[in-house]
């Protein structure tokens, strides 16, 4: 498989500080992934979204939807659509069974595998 460039100036070390610094793997009491929960806790997509470009609604969205719902992620986050979704499929698939070091380990070797 041919690895992908991450876009608008991310790079892989830019991309696992932010979800280092922010994620702390939020998940609601009905088990859904938020972009934004208590105590600035993040999900991995949440933590590459700007505070100043966040906006409310983007919650109860899937991570694909963000990009038809809010076009502009399209110009702010690393991923297009689909690898945003298959990212976050990491942190939603997992969260709740592993520890944010693991989470965090998982999301390192997916970068490393997809992108250059």
């Amino acid at each position: 498989m041919k690895k992908k460039k991450l876009l608008n100036g991310w790079t892989r070390a830019k991309v696992m500080k932010a979800i280092e610094k922010k994620n702390k793997g939020y998940c609601s009491k009905e088990g859904k992934c938020l972009y934004r929960g208590p105590n600035k806790n993040m999900c991995f997509i949440g933590a590459l979204i700007p505070n100043k470009e966040y906006d409310d609604a983007m919650e109860n969205n899937a991570a694909e939807t963000l990009y038809e719902d809010f076009p502009r992620m399209s110009k702010i986050l690393p991923f297009f659509a689909e690898d945003a979704a298959n990212f976050q499929s990491i942190h939603d698939d997992l969260g709740e069974e592993l520890e944010t070091e693991e989470l965090h380990k998982r999301a390192k070797k997916w970068l490393d595998k997809n992108f250059l």
